[in-house]
């Protein structure tokens, strides 16, 4: 879990204006104050925990630590936070935007519940996930700002009775007084009229919390996949006792199996007696420095015979639901006879980097967030002709918009390889060109002029999103390519032409500028997974090649030209469309429901009862709040759970349930269902966060049942759970 260096630099500011000595609390971290002071950084909770244990130093008991959380109210660093709450109308509002919206930007894997007592208070709780250190004086200084929040609309402090462990937090909250119904007047009308405002600041939470979120305790297949194809060795251990390791590190090991190192210890079962002291000092260690470069360490394979093996800075990881370290390693004995092993040796840091990034499965979170924008846009739809509607409904719009792209890069990253057949269509590249400049026509302008030329084309063979991925990424590319500070001396060109002459007409698409340039002897690898020319942190060498696979699969040839100094000219090359190229790509077996957007009104049947299954709590809850409208709804955390309920209580229409959940899966609970309670399993649909796993979801699912994938739409989801409420009341005779 990463928290946001805001947390870090309000608490600061608050400890500084409690006129207490802020100096030491980066002691023991391994990072900089100053970067404990940047809101752009994100720290591992370790790391937090320890700044924290600081804190509690200069601060030693519940009652100073939670007046430092009262100080957290007029910390600069929570200035966006205080303004778009101040455009809230009562306490309940406050603490529902801090549970909801603040506090996931900052703590992603924290768990934060809310509920209203009968008696008119507020029950708030707040967990740490499993596995993770304990902080006590974190829920101390939480109660100080949960007593403060209501200063935020001009209320006095609220009275908070808090019971506190170093993993759990529970706050009683009396509200204060509500203010007058002119000052409610006042307050509303000032939340109207800073809505449009409000916005960007309520976008940039959703973002940061997405980024935040901790979504490794799920499932880890795509994260495997990747680091199973690695050339480089991958081992994840807790506290030096071997749970995983990559083909790679197999094979250098001289084991069959990766079974058979699992449960090995590092120091006592692989590392050469000579090195244990020094990697053990490294193990110690909370987290290396930023920059610590690779480290070299002699192993012992399973005859006995000695590698010399180069390993990265450690990264921290969630592995099977708990904290895990990761490393990248590479065999050094073969550097002298492999020439490619010395240029990506020297990338072992950054390539660790780029798996720990990638290991998060950021598929159930992007749900969450785009099930919530689904939401907010459902509800500025029914708020009428407000003013500022139409631009919040346009925002969000644009939000969704983004979330779809990041499934698409998801969805290619995970696809690199396998060769995934995608659906055919006619593509505009007259708009597909208009629609991805508007997103970086701004980027383009600072750095070069923008021309366009495109003359009479036809529509080509391909799929629109994924096409505005490949020129999107060639324009990004262009852009990095141009030095600032010179826009009127240089240019980015987009040109379009067809070739109407050839036995199979085609349209090219060429992204032209006039940047450094592209080294001649590099040509050639351009296109290779990882390979990249920018600077270390600035690119992951992934773009191109997702490119050249997406236009390879689509029938097309994507090509470059470029030296040192002269810019580059990146050619995309695709078929024309003719009518019968529709019928030219299988649909697979396996795949999302087949229901267009919008389907839900043809489909929308009377009001049903539907079971909602899924162990990822935010996104189990805004999948009932969508619901709701439409149907009753009952939710469950998991297969165990659903079954114990369906066993006792079956009149259920529908059944919506994940298929990677923790103990009994979505397939396994089909199985279960179809040899106890037949009709019940035909009632259900899937969802996933990844492809189709015929080994998770079982026979049933390789027949051909419905699946939907994260994030999906609105629209499709009432469809799919429309189509089976009808089919289980036609077969009960209406």
């Amino acid at each position: 879990m990463l928290v946001s260096c805001r947390a870090t630099q309000a608490l600061i500011e608050a400890v500084e204006a409690a006129s207490l000595d802020a100096s030491s609390l980066a002691d023991g971290t391994g990072t900089s104050l100053a970067r404990l002071r940047d809101g752009r950084e994100r720290i591992a909770w370790g790391v937090f925990a320890r700044v924290l244990d600081n804190v509690a130093r200069l601060a030693p008991s519940d009652e100073a630590l939670a007046d430092l959380g009262r100080g957290l109210a007029r910390a600069p660093g929570f200035a966006r936070a205080w303004r778009v709450g101040s455009r809230l109308v009562g306490p309940r509002d406050v603490y529902a935007f801090f549970f909801r919206w603040f506090g996931p930007s900052l703590f992603g894997g924290v768990k934060a519940r809310i509920a209203e007592r009968a008696d008119g208070r507020l029950a708030l709780s707040l967990e740490l996930p499993p596995g993770f250190e304990p902080s006590r004086p974190f829920f101390a200084i939480c109660r100080g700002g949960i007593s403060a929040m209501p200063r935020i609309i001009g209320a006095t402090d609220a009275d908070v009775e808090a019971t506190l462990t170093g993993s759990r937090g529970d706050y009683l909250v009396t509200l204060p007084p509500s203010a007058s119904l002119l000052g409610r007047a006042r307050h509303a009308l000032r939340a109207f009229r800073g809505a449009e405002d409000s916005l960007g600041d309520l976008e940039r939470f959703r973002e940061e919390a997405h980024e935040s979120f901790d979504a490794l305790a799920r499932s880890r297949q795509d994260f495997r996949d990747l680091l199973e194809k690695m050339s480089d060795s991958v081992v994840v251990h807790r506290e030096g006792v071997i749970v995983w390791g990559n083909a790679a590190f197999v094979r250098q090991l001289g084991y069959q199996r990766a079974e058979e190192l699992v449960g090995l210890h590092i120091l006592r079962d692989v590392l050469h007696p000579d090195d244990r002291e020094a990697l053990a000092k490294t193990m110690q260690l909370p987290l290396l420095p930023d920059g610590t470069p690779p480290r070299c360490f002699r192993a012992r394979r399973r005859d006995g015979s000695l590698l010399h093996i180069e390993i990265s800075a450690p990264q921290i990881v969630d592995f099977d639901g708990a904290p895990a370290r990761l490393v990248v390693g590479r065999d050094v004995s073969e550097r002298e006879r492999d020439g490619d092993a010395r240029r990506v040796a020297e990338r072992l840091t950054s390539l660790g980097l780029l798996a720990a990034g990638v290991a998060h499965e950021i598929n159930n979170p992007l749900a969450y967030v785009h099930a919530n924008l689904a939401l907010a846009r459902r509800e500025l739809d029914g708020a009428g002709g407000a003013g500022g509607a139409a631009a919040m409904r346009e925002a969000i719009a644009a939000a969704i918009d983004g979330t779809e792209r990041v499934r698409v890069i998801v969805r290619e990253l995970r696809a690199l390889g396998r060769g995934e057949l995608q659906p055919i269509e006619a593509v505009d590249l007259s708009e597909l060109v208009a629609g991805t400049l508007a997103l970086v026509r701004q980027q383009i302008e600072r750095r070069a002029r923008l021309l366009v030329e495109i003359g009479p084309i036809p529509r080509v063979r391909g799929e629109r999103t994924r096409l505005g991925q490949v020129l999107l990424n060639l324009l990004l590319n262009a852009i990095d390519a141009i030095e600032p500070g010179a826009p009127e001396r240089n240019a980015i060109q987009v040109v379009a032409t067809s070739d109407a002459s050839a036995a199979v007409a085609t349209v090219a698409l060429e992204v032209r500028d006039s940047g450094c340039g592209i080294a001649v002897e590099d040509l050639g690898r351009v296109f290779d997974p990882f390979f990249t020319t920018k600077p270390t942190g600035q690119g992951t060498g992934l773009g191109l090649p997702i490119c050249h696979r997406i236009v390879s699969e689509l029938g097309g040839r994507i090509s470059v030209e470029s030296s040192r100094g002269s810019g580059a000219t990146f050619r995309v090359e695709l078929r024309a469309f003719e009518e019968a190229a529709r019928t030219e790509s299988p649909a697979p077996e396996v795949g999302p429901v087949a229901a267009p957007a919008g389907a839900a009104s043809a489909l929308l049947p009377r009001r049903g009862r539907v079971l909602v299954v899924d162990d990822e709590p935010r996104l189990r809850a805004v999948l009932a709040g969508l619901l709701e409208d439409h149907h009753d709804v009952v939710t469950r955390d998991g297969g165990r759970s659903a079954l114990e309920l369906l066993r006792e209580d079956d009149r259920f229409d529908a059944i919506l349930c994940d298929l990677g959940m923790a103990g009994i899966s979505g397939g396994q609970l089909y199985e279960t269902l179809a040899a106890e309670r037949p009709g019940l399993a035909e009632r259900m649909v899937f969802m996933t966060g990844g492809a189709v796993d015929p080994q998770l979801a079982g026979p049933s699912m390789r027949a051909g049942r419905r699946v939907l994938e994260k994030p999906f739409e609105l629209e499709d989801m009432l469809a799919a759970i429309g189509a089976r409420i009808e089919a289980a009341r036609a077969a009960h005779g209406g």
